[in-house]
């Protein structure tokens, strides 16, 4: 597909957008289907010209993939969900709703111009493993400093599962040298070639899975299947 900026669509959202066409196309899909996928959409109060409506989708398939690989994969059950920043929050939100868990977010700015950024946490992360999730990873420094920042609070142990992988510049370097015991993140971008030998990034395959989902959504039948 080809990409536009949320900017040429009149919305501040920093998130890449494939054509909004085959996205409307597809909300319109979702919006037929049953709960599972149709609940996060309702969580983002999305309308079927909005900008943010292939984000949506891929949100809306993303978040109970991700859930379902936490639950297999993390044997800890002292999880809190987390926001890497105040944007994040419905994101980390409906992971939590999923997995009833409670949330934190980190709240990041500077006082002054020219002041270093403080960070704060929002929530009690003492002695909790922490899910940080969001839509991108670029150069990782927000990860990883919320990552940091987690782990300054007691929290136990910090996990980051991000839908794209941009990884540009020294991102895989920060995020192997940091904090962070697990990156999960998806197969929208490859990656292979720049996480191939690092032990903490793990990359998720949805390809199929997403083929298969709008399948179902656009035959009318059963979706939740997918995410048992």
């Amino acid at each position: 597909c080809d990409h536009v900026t949320p900017q040429s669509l009149g919305s501040d959202e920093n998130v890449p957008l494939p054509s909004l066409s085959v996205a409307i196309i597809f909300l319109k899909l979702l919006l037929k289907s049953d709960s599972l996928l149709t609940e996060p959409i309702i969580a983002y109060s999305v309308t079927p010209n909005s900008a943010n409506a292939s984000f949506i989708l891929i949100e809306s398939i993303i978040t109970p993939i991700f859930a379902r690989h936490i639950k297999k994969k993390i044997k800890n059950k002292n999880i809190i969900c987390v926001a890497p920043d105040v944007g994040g929050t419905e994101r980390a939100r409906a992971l939590g709703k999923i997995l009833n868990t409670s949330l934190a977010i980190v709240d990041k700015r500077r006082p002054k111009p020219g002041q270093s950024q403080v960070m704060n946490v929002i929530g009690d992360v003492k002695g909790k493993t922490c899910i940080i999730v969001d839509d991108i990873i670029d150069s990782g420094g927000t990860i990883v400093n919320a990552a940091k920042a987690l782990k300054q609070r007691g929290a136990k142990e910090v996990y980051a599962y991000i839908t794209h992988g941009v990884l540009s510049g020294e991102a895989v370097k920060k995020i192997k040298n940091s904090v962070i015991k697990n990156l999960v993140i998806t197969d929208t971008i490859d990656n292979i070639g720049k996480t191939k030998n690092v032990k903490n990034i793990e990359v998720l395959p949805i390809s199929g899975l997403m083929g298969e989902a709008i399948k179902r959504i656009s035959n009318s039948t059963s979706v939740s299947d997918l995410f048992k």
